[in-house]
């Protein structure tokens, strides 16, 4: 029996299902210990429900109840996982050298470093300058291209649609 079970997670900005990532992450631990289990998750910022970008650091001071009503799949998987007894392995972009690609660039890193699973929590796309949605409903960029290269590298990935 390996020593970890990874599972990677990617997901909108605006996720707020924490019911949902909840439910992923109990049946992807299944029958293994707390304490084999790492979550790997790209550490968005969290949201505000209306909203607002809040700094991963900041969020952290809040009350619990607090730290659930914000959105994100990172930071709701992140909180989740953390009161679950799993280890966390965050994969921050690096914004600084890739101003327009550091998501993507590390989308691809946490993919390629494996995981037994990837769990994918996808809003639609609501970004104001893409050119596809007024032409039609897709998924936001970030996370539906991480779960394209975790079902590329072959990992079982289980996609969450809203």
């Amino acid at each position: 029996m390996p020593d970890t079970f990874r599972v990677g997670v990617t997901g909108s900005r605006g996720y707020a299902r924490p019911d949902i990532i909840e439910e992923a992450l109990i049946t992807a631990q299944g029958d293994r210990p707390a304490a084999q289990m790492v979550l790997v998750h790209g550490r968005c910022d969290p949201r505000s429900p209306r909203g607002y970008r809040i700094g991963w650091d900041a969020a952290l001071l809040m009350s619990e109840d607090a730290q659930m009503a914000l959105h994100g799949a990172d930071w709701l998987a992140d909180r989740i996982a953390t009161k679950l007894g799993w280890q966390i392995e965050p994969h921050p972009a690096d914004w600084r050298s890739h101003p327009r690609a550091g998501g993507f660039i590390r989308n691809a890193q946490m993919v390629s470093a494996g995981a037994g699973a990837w769990l994918a929590f996808i809003d639609e796309c609501r970004d104001p300058k893409c050119r596809r949605r007024p032409l039609e409903r897709h998924g936001s960029h970030g996370a539906s291209n991480c779960a394209g290269l975790a079902e590329e590298a072959g990992i079982p990935t289980r996609r969450y649609e809203e």
